[in-house]
């Protein structure tokens, strides 16, 4: 089960141990960690790291309508083919859901961190990497605070960010104007964060949020159970 707090701009998520078992309430679709994903291992992580996945979101909004219900979104979610499939793929895939469900996010990511090390494992759209790579180089931010921290981080304009100001300008030079981190919590730990980014300023409201708290499960189970 999890619990939501929220603090200003800041929510903070506790209670969020996630099972291998794990059963969505409300007639959700279930996972099992018995399931096929259990076949992947984490090779496939540090294997995608030189070169990495990327699909048009555009093409993907042009080929599907977009979602607007929790429903619509576990469906497609379930949907998702784990078998035989290289890890990567299957992020990858995960992310054009999240964007079909999310119409007001131009590009999402997925943030690992490995002992101190960030890393971009799938991404949709190129907005996504790139802001990704400006926090990695400077050590901060809020795709790596998510995930190291376990807290979900919205910036509603990166104009006027004050908590990380050197990498919010920066990221607005490149068209990026708000953003939401969400951890990805598995067992009692935050392996990573969900990051998705907009170029127009507080875009992303509560209905995006709790969007993006369900992928960012489905998203921890898949990489969860591929350890």
């Amino acid at each position: 089960s999890h619990r939501i707090g929220r603090s200003a701009d800041v929510l903070i998520l506790t209670d969020l141990t996630l099972h291998t078992g794990f059963g969505w309430e409300r007639g959700r679709a279930r996972i099992s960690g018995a399931g096929p994903a259990t076949s992947l291992g984490w090779q496939h992580l540090t294997a995608i790291e030189p070169k990495l996945p990327s699909t048009s979101g555009f093409q993907l909004r042009g080929r599907e309508p977009a979602m607007d219900n929790l429903p619509e979104l576990h469906e497609a979610l379930a949907r998702i083919v784990h078998a035989d499939r290289e890890l990567s793929d299957v992020l990858t895939e995960i992310l054009g859901i999240a964007r079909r469900a999310m119409p007001s996010v131009e590009a999402a990511s997925i943030t690992l961190i490995r002992g101190e090390k960030p890393f971009t494992a799938a991404y949709d759209g190129q907005m996504a990497l790139d802001a990704d790579e400006l926090q990695y180089e400077r050590g901060y931010g809020p795709c790596m605070d998510a995930g190291r921290a376990g807290q979900m981080f919205l910036i509603d304009d990166m104009r006027s960010d004050q908590r990380w100001p050197d990498y919010a300008q920066h990221a607005a030079a490149h068209g990026v104007l708000s953003s939401l981190s969400v951890p990805l919590p598995f067992q009692g730990a935050t392996i990573g964060a969900l990051n998705t980014y907009a170029c127009q300023p507080r875009v992303i409201d509560d209905h995006d949020i709790e969007l993006a708290q369900e992928v960012a499960a489905w998203l921890a189970i898949a990489i969860g159970n591929a350890e």
